[in-house]
C-alpha cells in the first residue's frame, strides 16, 4: 500500500510563505495542483472512498479509468473554464523627478541676483504603502481572481472530494483565500539627487540626475498573516527569509533618468517674475546591482509544459516526493511570472524620452495686496506638460479561454484517457502562467502643477507650504512582437493600464547661510499624497544641501 499523504508532508509547502512581510497567493495553485495530483491509486482503491459518481464495484480499476473519474469528480471543465487573472497590466510608475521633493523648476532670477550657478545634493526617502495595482484598485482580489464566486465554487468541490479521501488532504480555502484577497504591494525608494544649474544672461539651464534604491514587496496585514500561520504552520527563519528574497522581493540600484530644464524669459515686461520652460528627460541610467535583499525577476513568452501521465505514473509507483518537488516547482514559477509584473520595476522610465513645455512664475504677493502679514510672502508656480515618446518593452498577458478545446475534452471516454488528462493540466497551467512579450508601448502625456507659498524670515529662514499635482494618461499597447497566432490566443484587453492622478500637500523650511562670494542653503520638504487614482499614496522626505555661487 502507498502511504497516506500527511499534513505535515503538505505542510512543506509553508516554506514558500512569507509570515513576516507577505503570503503567497501561490497557494490557490498549490491547493489546485497538489489537490489533483496528489490523490493516488492506492488512497482511491484502499481507502474505500465512494464519490458521487465513482464506481468502486471494480476489484482493480485501470489508471485510465481512475483518470476519467477523477476529472469528472473534480469537474475538471468547470475549473478551467475560468480565468484565474483579472488585468495583467503593470501598475503605473512615477518617475522621481516627478515626485514634490524637487522643484527643479527654479524660481526666476531677478537682475540683481549676484550667484549665477548653482550645486544640489538632496538625499531622500519614498513610500508606497499601497501600490495600485489599477485604476482604484490596491489588493490582489482587484488583480487575481481570489474572490470570484465561479473559482471559489470550482475548488470547494476539489477540497470536499479530498477530504472524503484523506482529512489530511483538506484545506480552509475561505480562511486561505479571505487572507489573501486583501495582500497588497509596498514600494520603497532611497537615494539623492545630483542637480546643477548655470545662467546664461537672461536664460538658465539646469541638470537633475537621480542615484537610487527601489525595492517592491508583497504584504499582508498582521491578521492575515496570523490566519494563514494558523492554516498552513508557522515555517522557520531561515525557510522564510530565503523564499522571501527569491519570491516575494524585487529590488535593485543604480542611476535614473537625466532631466533637462530649460528657461527662457516670456518677455521684457514679465521677463523679472515668468519664464517658458522647455524640459527633456533622457533615460541613461540602469541598475548597477539587482537581487540585493530580493530578486530580479523575468518573464516568459512561453507557458511551461509537464506531462501529467508521467507525474500520474509517478504517483501510482508510490515516487511523492518528485511529484511534489515538481508541483512545487511550477507553483513557484507562477509566483515569479506574477512578480515580473506586480514587481519589477525600471530605475528609468523604462528607456522612454520625454519632451515638454511649460512655464514657471514667481510673484510677491505684497505687489497685489497691500499689508504688513503679507509683504514677506511670495507665490511660486509651475505648470508643465510633457509627451513621452514611445518604445518597446515587455508586458505580461494570459491567454484566452479556449471554449472549443474545454468543449472537446472527453469525460466519458477512458480510452482517450491520456490525451484528456495532458490537454486538461496544459490548459489549467495555461491559467496561472502570464506569459511575457515585447511590445509598442505609447506612454501618452504627463502633466504636472507645483504650487508653494514661501514665507521670508529676515532673508535666512524660509518656510514654506503647498501642493502638487500630476497626472498621466493611460498607455496603450499597439504592437507585440508575436507571430499572428500567438497574438490571437492572448487576452489583450487585460493587459489595459489606467490612468495615474496623484493630489499632494508639502511643507518645508530652509536656513541660508549669505556669504560675500558664495551662498549655502539647507532645506527639509516633507509630502504627502492625499488623493490618488491608478498610483498609490506616497509620501517622502528630502534634504537639500545647496550651494550658489
Amino acid at each position: 500500500m502507498i502511504s497516506k499523504i500527511s499534513r505535515s508532508k503538505i505542510l512543506k509547502v509553508s516554506y514558500f510563505i512569507d509570515l513576516s512581510r507577505k503570503k503567497f497567493f501561490f497557494s490557490l495553485f498549490a491547493v489546485f495542483v497538489c489537490f489533483c495530483y496528489k490523490i493516488t491509486y492506492a488512497d482511491i482503491t484502499h481507502n474505500g472512498y465512494v464519490g458521487n459518481q465513482m464506481d468502486t464495484t471494480r476489484a482493480a480499476p485501470d489508471s485510465s479509468y481512475f483518470i476519467i473519474e477523477l476529472l469528472n469528480q473534480v469537474k475538471a471543465k468547470n475549473i478551467i473554464e475560468n480565468s484565474f487573472f483579472i488585468r495583467t497590466n503593470k501598475p503605473v510608475y512615477r518617475n522621481p523627478l516627478d515626485l514634490p521633493l524637487f522643484n527643479d523648476f527654479r524660481p526666476v532670477k531677478r537682475r540683481s541676483v549676484l550667484f549665477k550657478k548653482s550645486i544640489e545634493i538632496v538625499p531622500f526617502y519614498t513610500h508606497i504603502n499601497h501600490v495600485a495595482l489599477h485604476h482604484k484598485g490596491y489588493y490582489l482580489k482587484d488583480y487575481l481572481a481570489l474572490d470570484q464566486e465561479t473559482v471559489l465554487v470550482a475548488l470547494h468541490e476539489v477540497v470536499d472530494i479530498l477530504k472524503n479521501i484523506n482529512d489530511s488532504l483538506y484545506f480552509d480555502l475561505d480562511k486561505i483565500f479571505g487572507a489573501l484577497k486583501y495582500g497588497f504591494v509596498e514600494q520603497r525608494r532611497a537615494g539623492v539627487l545630483f542637480s546643477g544649474a548655470s545662467s546664461f544672461g537672461e536664460s538658465s539651464i539646469s541638470l537633475s540626475v537621480p542615484f537610487y534604491y527601489v525595492e517592491r514587496n508583497y504584504q499582508l496585514t498582521a491578521a492575515d498573516k496570523k490566519a494563514l500561520e494558523e492554516e498552513f504552520g508557522v515555517s522557520t527563519q531561515k525557510e522564510q527569509d530565503r523564499f522571501k528574497k527569491n519570491h516575494l522581493i524585487s529590488d535593485k540600484i543604480g542611476i535614473g533618468d537625466l532631466r533637462i530644464n530649460i528657461n527662457l524669459p516670456l518677455s521684457e515686461t514679465w521677463k523679472d517674475h515668468l519664464e517658458l520652460v522647455f524640459l527633456v528627460t533622457m533615460p541613461i541610467g540602469g541598475a548597477f546591482v539587482k537581487g540585493i535583499a530580493g530578486s530580479a525577476f523575468v518573464g516568459s513568452p512561453t507557458v511551461p509544459v509537464l506531462d501529467a501521465n508521467i507525474l500520474f505514473d509517478l504517483l501510482v509507483s508510490g515516487k511523492q516526493e518528485e511529484v511534489f518537488q515538481t508541483v512545487s516547482a511550477l507553483g513557484l514559477d507562477a509566483l515569479d511570472s506574477l512578480s515580473a509584473t506586480l514587481l519589477e520595476q525600471s530605475l528609468t522610465n523604462e528607456r522612454h524620452f520625454s519632451l515638454g513645455f511649460g512655464f514657471v512664475n514667481k510673484l510677491k504677493i505684497k505687489d497685489f495686496f497691500k499689508h504688513r502679514f503679507l509683504k514677506r510672502w511670495y507665490w511660486n508656480y509651475s505648470l508643465t506638460c510633457e509627451y513621452v515618446i514611445p518604445s518597446k518593452h515587455h508586458r505580461s498577458f494570459i491567454s484566452k479561454i479556449d471554449k472549443k478545446v474545454i468543449d472537446s475534452l472527453d469525460l466519458a471516454n477512458s480510452q482517450n484517457a491520456a490525451n484528456t488528462l495532458q490537454t486538461f493540466t496544459q490548459e489549467a497551467l495555461d491559467r496561472f502562467f502570464l506569459r511575457s512579450f515585447r511590445a509598442k508601448i505609447h506612454p501618452g502625456v504627463v502633466v504636472r502643477s507645483y504650487s508653494t507659498f514661501i514665507y521670508n524670515a529676515y532673508k535666512k529662514w524660509h518656510f514654506w507650504i503647498g501642493s502638487d499635482l500630476w497626472f498621466k494618461s493611460a498607455e496603450k499597447v499597439v504592437f507585440l512582437d508575436a507571430s499572428a497566432a500567438v497574438q490571437a490566443s492572448l487576452d489583450r484587453p487585460k493587459v489595459k493600464n489606467s490612468y495615474g492622478l496623484a493630489l499632494s500637500t508639502l511643507v518645508g523650511l530652509s536656513y541660508k547661510q549669505q556669504k560675500e562670494a558664495h551662498t549655502l542653503e539647507m532645506g527639509l520638504t516633507i509630502f504627502s499624497t492625499y488623493c490618488a487614482r491608478g498610483v498609490g499614496k506616497e509620501m517622502g522626505i528630502a534634504l537639500k544641501l545647496a550651494a550658489y555661487f
